[in-house]
């Protein structure tokens, strides 16, 4: 293997502490990582790593070698990125690393139009969950709900993203709830089991209810499916709800309300040089979603009824007249 792509490798098992994440983040075997670090290991004469069957961890010269590799890879990828400048055209592959809750939906159109744009351009997508950072595994750009980044990555804010609720049929059919309040724990599900954080539209109201479902997953895909199968209401962004809702497996529900609205960001590594291709990837997608206003922020007449309702209760509460459940 080449020495640089070994190093690649080396430096992610140093900062990541496993073989099979690191091969899973570069779509190639974990014996693939083994005999690339055994390889680095012969060609400089050490041992990079103490090994056992429960933890992994860098040696005193292999925090050395991780040290001078971090600064060697990123003077090769200026010089990598300098001669693609000369050439005056754009080549090579853009990786691009994107929150799962986000789904693919919002990039897809984005990502197709850069392609066509520039013929010699690959772009290569891969998913990650929150906590994980896909820099560090060699994604050249993460999309992400994350604003706050690492010293050496740069982070700009082009979007924001509200979620909604969403039921299927087998809870249209039988909840008589008018109100997120009126489900119980049980009944509400998110990506990774968080709170509700809601907002009424058209009002100050504010809500936090917990999720205590019985199904759990950090997956909102999985999150999703659980909906349409009748477990309960979750809380969805649009681009992992529209599929099922196109396809009449879920609904919006309560549609007065929705999620505070959180910042997408766009990160990529801080160093003197970024290639062309991921400079131009970088630009483009700021260009095409810059904090555009989306079209579900509208109220629906559903919604303004709903609204309604909510003040309309507001007033009863201060009368005595209605007892609400709130968190």
């Amino acid at each position: 293997m080449h020495t640089i792509k070994c190093l690649e490798l080396f430096k992610a098992v140093a900062e990541h502490k496993s073989f099979s994440r690191v091969a899973a983040a570069n779509n190639i075997a974990p014996s693939a990582v083994t005999r690339a670090i055994q390889e680095l290991e012969t060609e400089l004469g050490v041992r990079l790593f103490h090994r056992t069957t429960r933890e992994l961890s860098v040696t005193d010269v292999g925090m050395s070698v991780y040290n001078r590799a971090v600064s060697l890879l990123d003077n090769y990828s200026e010089i990598k990125g300098i001669s693609e400048a000369c050439s005056g055209t754009m080549s090579g592959t853009v990786r691009v690393a994107i929150q799962r809750l986000l789904g693919f939906d919002s990039l897809s159109a984005t990502l197709d139009q850069y392609m066509r744009s520039h013929d010699n351009v690959t772009v290569s997508v891969d998913f990650f969950d929150a906590g994980d950072d896909p820099l560090s595994c060699g994604a050249d750009v993460a999309i992400s709900l994350q604003s706050e980044v690492r010293d050496v990555y740069i982070a700009k804010q082009i979007d924001s993203l509200g979620m909604s609720l969403y039921g299927g049929k087998r809870f249209l059919a039988e909840t008589k709830a008018l109100f997120p309040s009126d489900l119980l724990p049980q009944q509400r599900m998110s990506p990774g089991g968080s709170a509700w954080d809601l907002i009424a539209r058209g009002s100050e109201r504010h809500l936090v209810l917990p999720c205590d479902s019985r199904f759990r997953s950090a997956s909102p895909q999985a999150i999703a499916s659980a909906a349409v199968q009748g477990f309960g209401v979750a809380l969805l962004s649009s681009a992992i709800a529209n599929p099922h809702v196109k396809a009449g497996e879920l609904f919006p529900v309560f549609e007065a309300w929705r999620s505070l609205p959180a910042p997408v960001s766009i990160s990529y590594r801080s160093r003197q040089f970024v290639p062309e291709r991921v400079r131009g990837l970088i630009s483009y997608i700021s260009a095409t979603m810059g904090l555009r206003n989306r079209s579900d922020l509208s109220l629906s007449v559903r919604n303004l009824i709903q609204s309604a309702q909510i003040e309309h209760a507001d007033e009863l509460l201060q009368t005595g007249e209605l007892e609400m459940c709130g968190q």
